[in-house]
């Protein structure tokens, strides 16, 4: 029993390790990772399985696509983001009102009803997001978001929910909703 055990445990060790990449080859597969994606304002590098991001894009959407991108690479145990976005400076009023009619323009080609909500906070081009959400209502307004100039940062709170049912019918007499 002893014996088998040891077995086992040496094949575990092995294939855990066969599987573990070192740091050259996880900033190796980060690096290709980002040219794939066109991402060549952003360096990297990898210590201890933590890979390190600095750099300067023009948008949000970049700065999220690169810290998506290499969270998935084999290996990577953490990310730590240091790329700013460069972008212009947009008044957060002025980013608040555009914000606000990405989300109601979602809900509204989504027929208004039975997606979530969603609700948006700005402050120095940081917009904080907030509510619950389908994600047909909440991945579309976020990734069109995060691609508006003058987005610095994105703050993702918003809980995911599975969309109503839209054939929902009260209880009331004379109330109804049917699409």
């Amino acid at each position: 029993m002893r014996r088998i055990l040891l077995v086992a445990f040496a094949f575990t060790f092995c294939w855990l390790h066969a599987f573990a990449q070192n740091d050259q080859e996880i900033e190796a597969a980060a690096q290709r990772a980002l040219r794939a994606y066109s991402l060549s304002g952003i360096q990297l590098s990898a210590q201890n399985k933590t890979i390190t991001l600095t750099g300067l894009v023009n948008l949000c959407r970049d700065k999220l696509l690169a810290i998506q991108v290499t969270r998935r690479i084999h290996g990577v145990q953490a990310i730590d983001d240091r790329i700013e976005v460069d972008g212009p400076r947009v008044p957060d009023a002025q980013l608040q009102a555009q914000v606000d009619r990405i989300i109601q323009d979602r809900i509204r080609s989504l027929g208004g009803f039975g997606f979530g909500s969603m609700k948006a906070r700005l402050k120095d081009g940081v917009v904080t997001l907030s509510g619950t959400a389908a994600l047909r209502l909440s991945e579309p307004a976020i990734a069109a978001i995060a691609g508006t100039s003058g987005v610095k940062g994105l703050v993702d709170h918003v809980g995911r929910v599975a969309a109503y049912d839209t054939g929902w019918h009260s209880n009331r007499p004379g109330f109804a909703f049917a699409p």
